[in-house]
């Protein structure tokens, strides 16, 4: 009796107790469906786009303006102005707060709601989390920058045709300026997301990640050494202007008095530095701290 009954009882188990491990496109499915679910993302993807669209036109037709002013001012003719295709992204400087910002509330709202709880439950390969939360964020990222710029540029194009300042919607500068500018942002929001996530704090990664972007440069630049002038060009943003190429070149940081730009090798792996590593603490700490 105590065979025939086992046995019934171990195939049915055997059907039933064995458990599957959620595949990572099922973990980047949830994730998916959180990002969309939730006000929040929407309505700061909505505000990257209305800054970057906002600040192009604003900058486009203040250089035309300046264009139309040195053509009548011999004076102001060695004065440096914008190019066309760099007023497309002229909103890049307030836009990585908002994308950055983003990340950082993708990051820890699991943790001040108690959710996580719920996603590590479910998903206790913590890493798959992590990797479908970057997998998420930059794509999102990437096709908020990509639809704000193509509007940008749009938008820029009838006020310079109006200023003739000869632009092109797919010149050089315009691609270049769109890759660099989408990577760049990217980045931006995955160091928001790893302070989230190593801070379960939004408001303390958001400071944080504001003194990165604003504070640091402009502390950095302003005192009179050598030693902070040359870190101020490693920091995440001068990382941009190296490899977007609107970087200070040697004859105008010689001029200027200031640092030049890094070589865009150098700027790649500097923005990769500045991206993985804390990605890599976030991974560290995810896996061996408590919820």
């Amino acid at each position: 009796m105590t065979v025939t009954a086992d046995k019934p009882l171990r195939n049915r188990d055997r059907g039933r107790g064995v458990a599957h491990p959620t595949s990572f496109l099922r973990v980047v499915r949830s994730e998916t469906l959180k990002f969309l679910t939730i006000p929040s993302p929407l309505v700061l993807m909505l505000c990257t786009i209305v800054v970057m669209v906002g600040l192009a036109v604003l900058m486009a037709f203040l250089t035309g303006s300046m264009s139309e002013m040195a053509a009548d001012d011999p004076e102001m003719a060695g004065v440096p102005t914008m190019t066309a295709a760099m007023t497309v992204f002229a909103g890049v400087g307030f836009a990585q707060l908002i994308v950055g910002s983003l990340g950082v509330i993708i990051g820890s709202s699991e943790f001040t709601t108690g959710m996580a709880r719920t996603t590590f439950t479910a998903v206790p390969r913590r890493l798959s989390v992590l990797g479908a939360k970057i997998v998420v964020l930059a794509v999102a990222v990437a096709v908020v920058t990509a639809v704000g710029a193509l509007l940008s540029a749009a938008s820029v194009w009838p006020i310079a045709e109006s200023y003739e300042l000869g632009f092109e919607m797919w010149d050089a500068e315009s691609l270049q300026g769109l890759w660099t500018t989408t990577a760049y942002l990217a980045a931006v929001a995955l160091i928001g997301l790893a302070l989230g996530i190593l801070l379960r704090n939004a408001a303390g990664g958001i400071v944080i990640l504001a003194a990165l972007l604003f504070v640091l440069p402009t502390v950095l630049t302003m005192v009179p050494s050598d030693l902070l002038n040359t870190m101020a060009t490693y920091l995440p943003d001068a990382a941009y202007a190296a490899v977007s190429g609107t970087g200070l070149d040697p004859a105008e940081a010689e001029a200027m008095g200031m640092q030049p730009s890094l070589e865009p090798w150098q700027g790649w792996l500097t923005l990769g530095g500045w991206t993985l590593l804390p990605i890599l603490a976030a991974g560290a700490l995810l896996r061996h701290r408590d919820i």
